[in-house]
């Protein structure tokens, strides 16, 4: 499917996800050299063991993290388990959304050629420029743009300046696909729940789209505001500590950095909904309006993705059990957020008569086993 530009598209006023802030204090110094590794979480009953591998996207590779329990516990099972994650799409076809991309860019400005300036206040205004000055620089042209369309430009300028340009990286996910291979152990994949959203004159909703107020410049610029507190507070840099902590398996350091960088004080807003509910209200839209269908599309979304989210996990439970009663030993690889959520997934797997424990303190027991990749 066919990319549209921007948050005009927002696909067709989906606007994009809020950038969570993930990084740490530029003072802490990256480990390096060969460390514990992640220990890993065992899932049992009736002599059968599930080993659940907590993830974190990718690691520096001066880290030489440890791998021989988690090859150890990959050998020795008949099994790689993966979730699916859930998705709930437009249904647009690459040639529509193709004529759909001249309109969508022009969807993406500001009515009548407004200016960022003339639509925020000059308190946000002016928190605006310094952000644009620190991540984007000198762009006359984004000045153009609607707020949530300066707001994700900004999210992205953000994400790239924060990547370590000075070091390899790898997946930890790799790591783990790797030892598989070597071992030849299957890997299970559950596919992705998908709901698609049926799009009925997608031409028209743009239009309609196109002169809509600016009522999502006031919550734009509350998000200027965390943006501003949370990049004060250096959590824009790479996450250091948190990578330390997993990369030794200190679940306790893992957790207090965690709190530290989804401090709900600086949790940014979705605007959408409060641009698109206040427009409507204003413009007196009556039901089967354009307008109100673009809204509707956004409800439909939230709902869909919600309820592929709920499959999902249903999914990944139907799984995860048969695997623990069909296999003497599964490995499974959850986000590490999922693992530690106390209402998360395995605590799911608690609450239906599994024993859950941390196996840091089981190293001792695989220690000599496996060999590092």
């Amino acid at each position: 499917m066919v990319k549209l530009p921007g948050a005009a598209v927002a696909a067709l006023f989906l606007v994009g996800s809020p950038l969570a802030p993930a990084q740490d204090d530029m003072e802490t110094v990256l480990v390096t050299g060969e460390q514990p590794g992640p220990g890993l979480w065992k899932v049992s009953r009736d002599g059968h063991v599930m080993w659940v591998f907590g993830t974190i996207g990718e690691v520096p590779d001066t880290i030489a993290w440890r791998t021989k329990e988690m090859e150890a516990r990959i050998a020795g099972s008949q099994e790689v388990l993966y979730p699916g994650w859930p998705r709930a799409d437009l249904d647009v076809s690459v040639f529509k959304a193709l004529t759909l991309v001249p309109l969508a860019f022009k969807v993406a400005k500001n009515p009548n050629g407004a200016t960022l300036k003339e639509v925020f206040s000059p308190y946000d205004y002016a928190t605006w420029l310094r952000l644009k000055q620190k991540y984007i620089g000198d762009d006359d042209d984004i000045e153009k743009y609607r707020p949530m369309v300066a707001e994700e430009k900004l999210s992205n300028a953000i994400g790239r300046k924060s990547a370590l340009k000075d070091l390899r990286m790898t997946w930890v996910d790799e790591v783990v696909r790797k030892a598989a291979r070597k071992h030849k152990v299957p890997v299970h994949e559950l596919p992705a729940v998908e709901r698609k959203i049926k799009v009925e004159k997608p031409r028209a909703i743009l239009k309609a789209a196109r002169n809509l107020d600016l009522a999502e410049a006031e919550c734009v610029g509350r998000n200027f505001a965390r943006i501003e507190k949370a990049d004060e507070k250096g959590l824009f840099k790479f996450d250091v500590a948190s990578v330390n902590a997993w990369a030794t398996g200190d679940l306790d350091a893992y957790r207090a950095q965690q709190s530290v960088v989804r401090d709900p004080n600086l949790a940014r807003e979705d605007c959408t909904m409060a641009a698109l509910d206040a427009a409507v209200k204003r413009q007196s839209a009556e039901p089967g309006n354009e307008l109100s269908r673009g809204v509707d599309l956004v409800k439909q979304q939230q709902e869909l993705y919600a309820e592929a989210g709920k499959q999902a996990y249903l999914n990944w439970m139907a799984a995860a059990e048969k695997a623990l009663a069909e296999n003497t030993s599964t490995f499974a690889v959850l986000p590490m957020n999922m693992v530690l959520d106390p209402n998360g997934w395995l605590s799911k797997l608690e609450e239906k008569g599994y024993a859950v424990e941390y196996s840091q303190e089981l190293r001792s027991t695989t220690e000599n086993a496996g060999a590092t990749l």
